[in-house]
């Protein structure tokens, strides 16, 4: 999961990302978020909301990242039915919710007479003093007749003295709320809705939490008097501010009712400032994680799947290291990957034909030997995957092979290749040059092997002989097909030479026998006689046709008298009886005469001798 977020973040920075329209979408996100948790602050349903919330992030996290197709089918009807389960449960919450969306208004409101303020002020004050507790609705654009109904009607216009009058104690309107509607009051002896007790100080009484409540379901302001203590609160928007003074109260009440925005410190207590300050990180703590979960959500979904990606790794390795491909040898996979429709454009951009190279850097492998691979980690490494934020899915084959080793560099004289045409007086510029490759390869070569190719077969093909070409910019090549030199320098070399002859096949040799040559090791090794060699396939020890090729002009014809086939038994061939070997026959032919064709192989195997056998 965490390396997923990485490759996220890797793919902003890189040729793929584009910061701008992210930071927009982030920002965009973020407000919505807030203005959605700002709405239904304060309903019941918030707390169970946020944890709701909370699980279905996680398990969209989960069936996202961990990619089972069982787990995001069942996620998909899992979601559906969260969806028809919270409008259901939350019905309420929701309507609250949607009626604060309603309450939205592009003109300052008109304020209300100087009186309305002044018979409140004055009215809290007489009943502060006296502890009558007191609960007036004051109406702003949600209509609330229907609690108006359920009460007295009065229709009365407001003023001190009829406040007073309802809430004096063990009157008939005393109890209950008051509903006032621009300077009249509507109603008395109301019934206002109360707010959960688990959601507000549990100290608070049957007054504060109807003037909480009512707030949640409209957006009222309610004026509340406390009957035990006098203390003189407002509930807006589901909070509640209390302990205000009558100046306080007048200026909040100025402020709220006309629109005028709060000036900080005004109608609120000297710690209020703290609690509102750490209210509002609270809510960034829980928007800046979802405005970040709900983007890498949309992210991922907009990410596609694309299938048979060639890629090509090219390693790149510190001078004192080489690496050289064993499976596969040309370093190619085939590869199925995940990204966002930029990122496998600028991919695909990077294509050499229908191949991707992409550079290895392997600088973790400095240990000298085999190592094998999960290919799936390799691509995931490579900085053009990780740039673009791309995820390996897929790919075939599924392991790569590689041997380690320190590269050495030795100077190594040039030989010429011209084919069939014979070639002399050879003037090469430079004869000699520097061939690198690496050390367990130069263990291999033999002395003859340890030089550099310079074909002229091509260049050289149709010019009579006696004549002398000068051949320029000549590439060189190792001394073996399926060795890849690691650097030759100079890479190529100026030649001038004499055409001597085309060389001429001459008629194969008839019935040529293959003899047995033991070292003088093999002879102390096994000379007690207790084991043989057993030849394999008798047939093979007699070249029923030899062909042979005149590479000079001064050679007429060979026969059998003139050519010696042998094989060579050293000790080190066997090490354990009953190994079967396959060897090279050594053809000995007189100078100026070439091999047409394969080299003659034949099979041996040494076996024990029972005693007495």
């Amino acid at each position: 999961m965490l390396d997923a977020f990485t490759r996220v973040f890797q793919r902003l920075g890189g040729s793929a990302g584009d910061p701008g329209s992210v930071v927009i979408e982030l920002i965009l996100i973020g407000l919505a978020l807030y203005w959605c948790v700002s709405k239904l602050e304060g309903t019941r349903g918030t707390r169970p909301l946020r944890q709701l919330l909370v699980i279905l992030l996680i398990v969209t996290l989960g069936v996202r990242l961990f990619g089972s197709t069982r787990l995001d089918i069942l996620y998909r009807f899992f979601v559906i039915g969260i969806a028809i389960t919270a409008l259901a449960a939350f019905q309420p919450e929701l309507r609250r919710a949607f009626i604060r969306v309603g309450d939205v208004t592009f003109t300052r409101r008109r304020g209300p007479q100087a009186r309305l303020i002044n018979a409140l002020v004055k009215s809290a004050g007489y009943l502060s003093r006296n502890k009558y507790g007191g609960l007036v609705a004051l109406q702003r654009v949600v209509d609330l007749q229907g609690w108006a109904e359920n009460g007295t009607l009065l229709n009365a216009e407001v003023s001190a003295n009829l406040l007073n009058t309802i809430f004096f104690p063990n009157t008939p309107l005393h109890d209950l709320g008051v509903i006032v509607r621009g300077n009249r009051v509507l109603a008395a002896n109301c019934q206002f809705p109360s707010a959960e007790s688990d959601e507000v100080d549990a100290a608070l009484g049957s007054r504060h939490l109807a003037a909480i409540g009512m707030s949640y379901e409209s957006d009222a302001l309610v004026l509340v008097v406390s009957e035990e203590t006098g203390a003189i609160s407002l509930a807006d928007n589901g909070k509640l501010t209390r302990y205000l003074s009558m100046d306080d109260l007048e200026r909040e009440l100025e402020s709220r009712l006309n629109g005028v925005p709060r000036v900080e410190g005004q109608g609120k207590r000297r710690k209020g400032s703290l609690s509102g300050a750490w209210f509002t990180i609270r809510r960034f703590l829980v928007v800046v994680p979802l405005t970040l979960i709900i983007w890498y959500l949309a992210d991922q979904a907009t990410q596609v799947a694309v299938d048979n990606i060639q890629f090509q790794l090219i390693p790149q390795l510190p001078r004192d290291r080489l690496v050289m491909l064993d499976d596969p040898p040309s370093g190619q996979f085939t590869v199925s990957m995940r990204g966002s429709n930029h990122a496998i454009d600028v991919l695909r951009g990077e294509a050499v034909g229908d191949i991707i190279m992409a550079n290895w850097q392997t600088d973790q492998f400095l240990q000298i030997g085999q190592h094998t691979l999960p290919a799936r980690e390799v691509l995931e490494q490579l900085p053009l995957v990780r740039t673009l934020g791309l995820t390996v899915e897929n790919v075939q084959p599924d392991s790569l092979s590689i041997r380690v080793d320190r590269p050495e560099t030795r100077t190594v004289p040039v030989h010429v290749d011209s084919g069939s045409v014979l070639t002399a007086e050879h003037q090469i510029d430079p004869p000699e040059v520097a061939l690198t490759l690496p050390q367990a390869v130069w263990q291999e070569l033999g002395s003859d092997e340890a030089l550099v190719i310079a074909p002229v077969a091509s260049q050289v093909t149709g010019i009579e002989p006696g004549q002398r070409p000068r051949l320029t910019g000549v590439v060189l090549q190792p001394p073996r097909a399926d060795l890849r030199a690691v650097s030759i320098d100079p890479p190529t070399v100026n030649i001038r030479l004499l055409i001597a002859a085309r060389s001429r096949d001459i008629p194969p040799i008839q019935s040529v026998p293959v003899r047995l040559s033991f070292s003088q090791g093999f002879w102390r090794r096994y000379a007690d006689g207790t084991h043989r060699l057993e030849l394999l396939e008798p047939l093979e020890w007699l070249i029923t046709e030899l062909k042979l090729r005149v590479d000079q002009g001064d050679v007429t014809s060979v026969s059998s008298q003139d050519v010696d086939a042998f094989v060579l038994i050293t000790e080190d061939l066997f090490d354990t009886p009953g190994i079967e070997r396959t060897l090279d026959v050594t053809i000995r032919r007189p100078a100026g005469v070439s091999l047409v064709g394969p080299t003659p192989q034949v099979r041996v195997r040494l076996v024990e001798v029972s005693p007495g056998g």
